[in-house]
């Protein structure tokens, strides 16, 4: 049987971006899926949706030539560009772990420079660059002359023509992880995969080609061997992306998959069958063709794998046996959700009005300009992608200056980029820019001490959560007053991420406080996205905009146009539409206030329960950890159990003492909510004990029975 794959030589030409405007096949396919209530988002790991397994499997089946070969495993992302930063994280991370004496070096072919001043947009030395320790190469010699000298323990080769036999040779440099870079082959004209054994390779990356360049996508798909260290309990969160494997896009791929492959065997059309039909046989393979650690982790937490329909707050989800079950949504993508899943009105304000001669981006520019006072919009496809394009900006703009401080907690993304301005231990990955410091807020005399910092004139950004996502702690307004008041000073930048806590889901659009009005830089993303599609902005003002321009033209010129979505940016204003119209951030205040109040009413009755940290309507509820037998179990485990028990014994889900509910919420989901952290910290003390137990049960039966290694 004869295969066809797609291989045209395709990369956005100069002043064209990504993104051609949307078909009306693709909104006919979102408002389907809109009117079925098929989930879109559900957390920042959507492994589990229907779309995620069908597509790994089949991207698995083509990277194998549709023949027995080793089970590979694919990870989905919003880019080609995040694609290729996850290989290389990947790579990294399993080289490190084959060898201690790692020391991350990648060899990447690079033929047209594409990639190039993305990764070094300073044009400095590989050690000295945004991401370090990429050695670019733009012809096929120097990289036999570069193996030749064993420099190449991870090879990356991105070409803009179909790869020939020559590719190959290098396939099979011994003792290095290879990467084929396939997301810039575009898709009209199909090549049978016997032009090229992609199977020769470790991890084939993919990109906007196979949404029809509509839609934001990237994946990368990777032999089992060198995915295991994230195949783990521990590891499959290393990696992650709160937008990426989501239903609607993954549907949208799955589709053109179908489209190029019409012909599939019996075999393979039985097991996209399968999971379809069949819950537990789909689990069994997410465990082999996506994550083995994942679905061990929320089955150890009772979490349902399978949802039917979502619809506003509510998930109907629908256990082994079949038996459904409504629960309260209170994760919503970690925090995407300000109405809810597939609220039927974006049919008429979007999907059915969406026209083609409209200039989508310039009137999301105009309006968010009008309630943020930055002028210039860029827009990303994830969190991450604009945090990296902030720091890009930034650093052109302040140059010759270019260390970059943080405070400690923040969290900026996860890819090689991004991971510069989040505050963890970052050595599977290294080496990342050498120019970062980290500042903690938090400290007894912070806020003399950041002056003193700030005074040495070598900061070119600072870069911050104000209200840190991850403890839902706000940077000390003393603080955040220094950073205010002395930019101008010592010639330095502020950039604040809204990423999270922006949208109204901490109180306001923006996240930022009166102590630091107006900061140089403002990215905002979840909330923006409906629940429907990856979506994320950059705003900056014109000042540090022309300073930039000035000093690169082209890589300033190529971030304003790469990810511009005319569709996307329609979703996104008609989000905002809502918040004005429904006076969003009064309700968010009125609804946070009445939970802050019952919450800490919670607090005087149970001993159990220690406290609830409130911004907006973004909670994390704290167990007491000197009560038995929270203090056995440590802060990780205690809240696993948490988790576990507000979902089997309330019917609420959140992640590990996080409640991110929609902002519109009902009185009634309010107390909901409320009623659901009652019934779970009046128990006894024993209770949770057995049920911290029965997690640790099913880890250990789940290694016995071969199905994940816990390390």
């Amino acid at each position: 049987m004869a295969y066809t794959f797609p291989g045209e030589a395709w990369a956005p030409p100069a002043g064209e971006g990504l993104f051609r405007n949307a078909s009306s096949d693709l909104l006919e396919h979102l408002e389907d899926r809109v009117r079925r209530k098929k989930p879109a988002f559900l957390s920042p790991l959507n492994f589990s949706l229907e779309e995620t397994v069908k597509t790994a499997y089949l991207m698995g089946e083509i990277v194998n030539g549709f023949r027995e070969g080793v089970v590979r495993k694919t990870f989905f992302c919003n880019s080609h560009m995040e694609a290729v930063h996850g290989a290389i994280k990947l790579a990294r991370h399993a080289s490190f772990g084959a060898d201690d004496s790692s020391d991350g070096r990648v060899l990447f072919f690079d033929p047209t420079g594409y990639y190039r001043d993305y990764f070094d947009p300073l044009d400095m030395s590989e050690g000295e660059a945004l991401i370090p320790g990429i050695r670019f190469v733009d012809r096929e010699q120097e990289i036999a002359v570069e193996t030749g000298k064993g420099n190449a323990r991870i090879l990356v080769l991105s070409p803009v023509e179909w790869p020939g036999p020559g590719y190959l040779s290098f396939a099979g440099i011994p003792g290095a992880i290879k990467v084929l870079d396939l997301s810039r082959l575009s898709a009209p004209d199909r090549l049978k995969t016997e032009r090229a054994s992609l199977g020769a390779f470790d991890i084939v990356c993919w990109g906007e080609a196979l949404t029809k360049r509509q839609l934001p996508f990237g994946a990368f798909t990777v032999s089992a061997p060198v995915f295991s260290s994230w195949d783990t309990i521990r590891g499959c969160a290393l990696h992650s992306t709160t937008f990426g494997g989501n239903g609607t896009v993954l549907s949208y791929v799955f589709k053109h998959l179908l489209e190029l492959f019409p012909d599939l065997d019996k075999e393979t059309r039985d097991v996209l069958r399968i999971v379809s039909d069949n819950d537990r046989a789909r689990i069994r393979l997410m465990r082999k063709h996506v994550n083995a650690g994942l679905p061990v982790l929320f089955r150890s937490l009772a979490v349902s794998l399978s949802v039917a329909e979502a619809e506003g707050a509510s998930l109907t989800v629908r256990n082994p046996s079949g038996l459904t079950r409504n629960i309260l949504d209170c994760v919503g993508s970690s925090g995407c959700n300000i109405e809810g899943h597939n609220n039927a009105g974006v049919i008429p304000a979007v999907l059915r009005n969406h026209r083609e001669e409209k200039n989508y981006f310039r009137e999301l520019n105009e309006t968010l300009s009008g309630m943020t006072g930055l002028t210039r919009m860029f827009q990303g496809v994830s969190g991450a992608s604009v945090v990296e394009m902030g720091i890009i900006l930034s650093l052109l703009a302040a140059a010759p200056k270019r260390k970059i401080l943080i405070f400690k907690g923040n969290y900026g993304g996860k890819t090689l980029a991004a991971l510069n301005v989040t505050s963890s231990n970052h050595r599977f990955f290294s080496p990342l820019y050498a120019h970062v410091e980290t500042f903690d807020p938090f400290a007894t005399n912070a806020s003399v001490r950041l002056k003193e910092r700030l005074a040495g004139g070598d900061i070119a950004l600072v870069w911050m959560e104000i209200i840190q996502g991850r403890a839902l702690r706000k940077i000390p307004g003393e603080v955040l007053a220094v950073v205010g008041a002395h930019r101008q000073e010592y010639g330095y930048l502020v950039g604040v991420d809204g990423i999270l806590n922006g949208v109204c889901r901490g109180g306001s659009l923006t996240s930022v406080d009166a102590s630091l009005p107006r900061p140089d830089l403002l990215t905002l993303a979840k909330g923006l996205t409906g629940m429907l599609t990856p979506f994320s902005v950059l705003m900056t003002d014109d000042l540090l905009y022309r300073r930039a321009l000035e000093n690169s033209p082209a890589l300033v010129g190529r971030l304003e146009k790469l990810y511009r979505n005319d569709l996307t940016c329609h979703i996104a204003l008609d989000v905002l539409e809502k918040i004005r119209n429904r006076d969003l951030p009064v309700r968010v205040a009125e609804s946070s206030a009445r939970l802050g109040a019952a919450l800490e009413s919670l607090q005087l009755r149970h001993r159990s329960f220690k406290k609830a940290e409130i911004h907006g309507l973004h909670i994390h509820i704290y167990a007491n950890m000197g009560r038995f037998p929270f203090f056995i179990f440590g802060l990780e485990k205690t809240n696993y159990i948490l988790t576990r028990i507000l979902y089997r014994r309330a019917g609420l889900l959140c992640l590990f003492g996080r409640l991110l509910p929609p902002l519109d919420m009902s009185r009634e989901e309010e107390n909901r909510i409320v009623a659901a952290l009652q019934s779970v910290f009046s128990l006894s003390p024993l209770h949770f004990f057995i049920e911290g137990l029965a997690i640790g049960f099913y880890r250990k039966f789940s290694r016995l029975r071969g199905h994940v290694r816990l390390k």
